[in-house]
């Protein structure tokens, strides 16, 4: 097989070095599909079939953009490859400048190369099989051994960028695009030629492939294998001719695929390289001719680049393509490779108009997801690197009429070359990039295009650019040749002459009448772009940055280029809007525009014509004139909103807004010369405002250097100053050349923000905020300009003043009191059972069943027993659910605990006990008091039932219980952008009492008894919380004052219950307990605290219940062995209090000894 490898200059037959072997290893790639196998030869390391060896090391970079390269081509192959095994690709180092990949297209493929065989072909294995068995001895390769093609990686100043829709790899060789280049040719877009006896090159027979079958020489004829060629049809005369011996002598390629993405009777030009252009038009893709060999010494015809403009499978000196054009992918298609091109490309348009008359399109080719060869329309694509729509050719007027929709990496909506094309993006029509680094309008070659934007355009990814204007880098480098508007370097470059294609503004006019968003920018201009007018129309939306690198006064600006004076672009709001989408040159005074984005390009001259623009970003432009209302909200009014390298005109109709803060800086404009006259309104922004204060004024233009201020202008307030509490009057109402500006009165009224309270508390509250405003320092003052600048209604002032007040901490402390009830409930049913079990040990002894035969447990036949001791443990949870209901704010509050205790039977038909409790509760405060306390708490208490026997059944009991309360709180204040969360720390004093009667009745059965009466009882539970200080809250600390909080409930209900013997001795118990719940007490809490720092006035919190009366309802479920062990389930909760719900449930285990 060597016999035919020495004639592939690029790759050539490399000696074998005598340096130190490494040994070889596999890659494969990629990782989820594992499509190639990649053999990375080490140095000094060779083989046979290929004819070549390794010099040096493949290294991790040239590895990584080995990847990259290999990813684009798996991404479009990997969906239709026909092989099941990795397809082994060799990968060698060398020393020699460049890199190169190589396969070779042979009959017995089908005139496929092998690589693309591998990836076509189901039955590749035999065939390769049978072609490996056909070769000579001394070239025999195993089947193991073979690599479907070579890939070589040489010496460059190799960049690794990865691949974008525009290069960026500065004066680098690009590497990762080079990978793309060169596996087209190991894919089939190569020519193999021969040279005869006589001297004359040829085809190849043996090697001639389906690439060979598309060529056409400058006649029209079709190659043919072992067909001899002329070079400029002078030397020989072969039968395939060329035009001449340079790069372009009327060679094209042609096919199928082709022809369908070029469309009927589209001819092109060979690209424009120098000054010297070949004139002849080819129905195909150009393809080079004649090259000097790899050493540099005779021209050979090359035929293996297809020659678009900048295209990346050229051999041009300057390509800004990182990947194939769909005319080039469909080429590969057309040599046998299958794959969807839709994917990549939803349409293209190579044909071309005349100066004299544009070719007229309308595109309603969409661009979406794909699913089995058809579109999913309204779904977007997701392909790396797709393109929507590209307009190669030029003198076009295209109206693109159909959604292009992307998410996809490096994705371009429409991407622009050519010369003088027209594009409309029409209404209701998007266009969206909005994958990272994705841009939606790219144009990037040629001169004069004019844009019309009436849709919605978006790159909102991550690096987004909505328009993008920008030749981009050379993957050779720019140092090899570099290009743009006026702008040539390097290659054929001359001094007095430029490109024909390049010899005026990338974008003579953009027209954005639509919405135009970008997350970077919505409108970037790179330094080698030149965009002579962008009009900002009626009905536009702008969202992102406006961008301008260009400079024009760049020394690389050729000397053809008009004056430096000629080439700023000219930015201008508020022209009207023609039916066709281009700008009027009249103004529209209903024009109305908030720009929230940043502009900062020096090259550009901006001008406000007419209606409302509001502008709120960093502005820096060249020059500024306002004929309308320029309205400038920037944040930071102590410095320049907006920079003007020269003049800043306002004229005598137009209005200027400016907003001022309390120290009297101005949102100014620095300029190096101003001419104001007209209207200038001032506007407070936000800040502290001290009453009663009067504020100086700054100048609205700052001059900057040599230049003069020539000012004659109306001052006068803002109509609409939105602030709740401030009031503002101005002195004086003119600004001259010889006066300064006018002074601002501010106020403040006695009741600011007490006026909007909607309760008593926090009319106390605002009240403290009056008499503080005057003295406010520091972090205060940053809290009342965020109230002084809420809504203007005093709304957010409303629900500032609960949020500011203490009422969180009334409910922490309802909370703590709910969870007294909750322990109470728990030992009060406890101390029932006990004397439930009592009459049913009498039960026992009345019906004879205490003998040794008894089913009744050891417990039950010494309940009477006087002394015995009972342990126990219940571990419990419960919560609580309150809605918010006036003005106060809504809760919820869990908590679980552990309560552990003893009781004891007195001969005097006492039963007493201690018990001990451990509890934890968390309570949400929602609302406007965002708060979360945490409490732990730990209690001793004692509980007692008396129930003589004399009484019949009827019984009193009580428990009292003390303890402590470890809480802290953490309160959120969020107040129009004033942000801030107090904490506070306490231990506090913590008990409770009860005491109740009742009777039950008693019905005996003989599967068991059931038990019913009535009962009453009463509850007290306080909870004493120490004066405390909050931190960390800055302004909104607060110094609350100690505090009791406590309740009395009474409680009158029924109960009832039933016990049975199971058999075996063991008792099951069923209870439940209902009974109306009253709170005695007054039921509003109260608690009293100022503002750290200020003391007087104080004001305190009103936080009522919203109703006294509840059902309290209880079940239980216990179970008793004869082992003297009791387990009892009890479940209930409070209920029907309005908007309150309250659950309990709790498990009593208890142990006789």
């Amino acid at each position: 097989m060597k016999r035919f490898f020495w004639q592939i200059p690029v790759l050539g037959i490399l000696g074998v070095c005598s340096q130190i072997s490494w040994a070889s290893y596999d890659l494969f790639f990629p990782e989820d599909t594992d499509l190639f196998r990649l053999h990375i030869l080490e140095q000094g390391e060779s083989d046979n079939l290929w004819g070549v060896a390794a010099q040096g090391t493949v290294d991790k970079n040239e590895i990584n953009s080995l990847y990259e390269g290999l990813d684009y081509w798996a991404r479009i192959l990997a969906p239709q490859a026909a092989n099941t095994n990795p397809i082994p690709i060799l990968i060698f180092p060398s020393n020699a400048e460049g890199a190169a990949a190589l396969s070779v297209s042979t009959v017995d493929f089908d005139d496929l190369t092998f690589l693309a065989s591998a990836l076509t072909h189901e039955d590749y294995e035999s065939r390769l099989q049978n072609f490996l068995a056909s070769l000579p001895e001394d070239e025999w390769v195993s089947f193991d051994d073979f690599k479907s093609a070579a890939i070589q990686i040489g010496t460059l100043d190799w960049s690794h960028e990865p691949l974008h829709a525009l290069p960026g790899n500065g004066d680098e060789f690009h590497l990762p695009a080079t990978i793309v280049h060169e596996l087209t040719h190991a894919l089939g877009i190569l020519t193999q030629v021969s040279i005869t006896p006589n001297g004359q090159y040829a085809f190849m027979n043996d090697y001639f492939g389906l690439w060979g079958q598309g060529l056409r020489d400058s006649n029209g004829k079709q190659a043919e294998s072992g067909m001899t060629i002329s070079i400029g049809g002078t030397d020989f005369d072969g039968d395939f001719v060329l035009d001449n011996d340079t790069y372009y002598s009327g060679v094209y390629f042609t096919g199928n695929h082709v022809q369908e993405v070029l469309g009927e009777g589209t001819t092109l030009s060979f690209p424009e390289i120098g000054l010297e252009q070949y004139e002849k038009l080819v129905p195909g893709l150009p393809v080079n001719g004649a090259e000097f060999d790899f050493e540099g010494k005779i021209f050979f015809p090359e035929l293996s680049h297809i020659e678009l403009q900048n295209g990346l499978l050229s051999h041009q000196n300057w390509r800004n393509w990182t990947i194939p054009m769909e005319a080039e992918l469909a080429a590969l298609q057309d040599v046998g490779l299958k794959f969807d091109r839709k994917q990549l490309f939803g349409y293209s348009i190579y044909a071309s108009g005349s100066e004299d008359k544009l070719n007229e399109f309308t595109n309603t080719n969409g661009y979406y997801a794909r699913e089995n060869g058809q579109w999913l329309v309204g779904t977007p694509n997701e392909t790396r690197l797709g393109i929507g729509l590209h307009i190669y050719g030029s003198y076009n007027k295209v109206t693109q009429a159909a959604d292009i929709l992307t998410v996809g990496e490096d994705a371009v909506g429409i991407r622009v070359e050519g010369v003088e094309n027209h594009l409309t993006i029409d209404k209701n029509i998007s266009i969206k990039s909005d994958g990272p680094r994705g841009a939606a309008l790219l144009v990037s070659y040629g001169r004069d295009h004019t844009i019309n934007l009436e849709g919605d355009v978006s790159a909102l990814g991550e690096q987004g650019i909505a328009a993008r204007f920008d030749f981009g880098d050379n993957i050779l480098g720019n140092d090899q040749e570099y290009r743009g508007s006026w702008l040539w370097q390097g290659g054929y470059a001359t001094a007095d002459r430029i490109l024909s294609k390049i010899n005026g503004p990338l974008v003579k006019v953009f027209n954005v009448s639509g919405s135009l968003r970008g997350r970077e920018a919505a409108i970037y201009i790179d330094e080698s772009a030149f965009v002579e007018e962008i009009n900002i129309l009626s009905g536009a939306t702008l969202e992102g940055d406006i961008i301008s690198k260009w400079d024009p006064n760049n020394p690389k600006i050729h000397s053809s280029a008009p004056d430096s004076e000629e080439l700023y672009t000219s930015l201008t709001f508020g022209y009207d809007v023609s039916d066709d989408g281009t700008a009027l040159q009249s103004g529209d005074s209903d024009f109305s525009l908030n720009y929230a984005g940043n502009i900062n390009g020096p090259s550009i001259d901006m001008t406000h014509k007419s209606g409302d623009l509001t502008l709120s970003g960093k502005i820096n432009v060249h020059s500024l004139q306002n004929e309308g209302f320029l309205t400038l909200t920037g944040k930071d009014v102590s410095k320049h909103q907006v920079t003007v390298e020269d003049t800043f005109i306002n004229t005598r109709g137009a209005t200027l807004e400016t907003g001022f803060d309390a120290g009297g800086h101005v949102n100014s404009i620095q300029a190096d010369s101003a001419e104001l006259e007209g209207t200038l309104l001032v506007r407070p922004v936000r800040d502290f405002y001290a009453s009663e204060d009067t504020i100086e004024l700054q100048s609205p233009v700052d001059i900057q250097g040599s230049g003069a201020l020539k000012a004659n202008m109306t001052v006068a307030l803002a109509e609409q100053i939105d602030s709740p509490t401030l009031s503002f009057a101005m002195k004086v109402d003119s600004f001259t050349d010889n006066g300064s500006m006018p002074s601002v009165f501010t106020s403040r009224s006695d009741n600011a923000y007490s006026q909007y309270a909607l309760d008593t508390a926090s009319r106390s509250t605002g009240h403290a905020l009056d008499f503080i405003a005057d003295k406010a320092r520091g972090d205060m003052q940053d809290l009342l300009e965020a109230l002084d600048w809420s809504a203007p209604d005093g709304s957010d002032v409303a629900d500032a003043l609960k949020r500011l007040g203490p009422g969180a901490y009334d409910v922490a402390a309802r909370a703590s009191l709910i969870q007294q009830n909750e322990i109470n409930l728990l030992v009060l049913r406890r101390l029932m059972a006990t004397q439930t079990d009592g009459v049913w040990a009498e039960h026992g002894l009345f019906v004879g069943r205490n003998n040794e035969g008894s089913h009744l447990s050891g417990s039950q036949r010494e309940t009477k027993n006087t002394y015995t001791w009972q342990f126990w443990v219940t571990p419990y949870g419960g919560s609580s659910f309150q809605d918010s209901h006036k003005n106060i704010s809504s809760w919820k509050s869990k908590g679980v605990g552990l309560i552990v205790g003893a009781d004891r039977h007195l001969q005097s038909d006492l039963d007493v006990g201690f018990h001990l409790a451990l509890v934890t509760r968390r309570t949400h405060v929602k609302d406007n008091e965002k708060a979360l306390a945490d409490t732990t708490s730990a209690f001793f208490g004692l509980q007692a039932i008396y129930a003589p026997d004399s009484w019949n059944g009827l019984y009193l009991t009580g428990q009292g219980r003390i303890g402590v309360e470890n809480g802290k709180m953490d309160r959120t204040i969020s107040i129009n952008g004033y942000n801030r969360q107090a904490e506070s720390r306490w231990t506090g004093l913590a008990g409770s009492l009860q005491a109740g009667l009742g009777w039950d009745a008693h019905f005996d059965f003989e599967p068991g008894r059931f038990t019913m009466g009535p009962l009453a009882f009463v509850e007290y539970a306080f909870l004493h919380r120490p004066s405390l200080d909050e931190d960390k809250g800055g302004a909104a600390n607060l110094d609350v004052d100690d505090t009791t909080y406590d309740s009395l409930l009474m409680n009158l209900g029924l109960h009832a219950g039933w016990q049975t013997i199971l058999p075996g001795g063991n008792h099951l118990k069923c209870d439940v307990l209902a009974a109306w719940r009253h709170e005695l007490l007054d039921p509003s809490f109260a608690t009293s605290a100022a503002f750290v720092g200020y003391g007087a006035p104080r004001f305190e919190s009103d936080t009522d219940l919203p109703g006294r009366d509840s059902l309290l309802l209880q079940a239980g479920f216990a179970l008793s062995s004869n082992k003297d062990f009791t387990a009892k389930l009890d479940v209930g909760g409070e209920f029907f209090r309005q908007d309150y719900t309250g659950m309990n449930i709790g498990l009593d285990l208890s142990w006789q000894f």
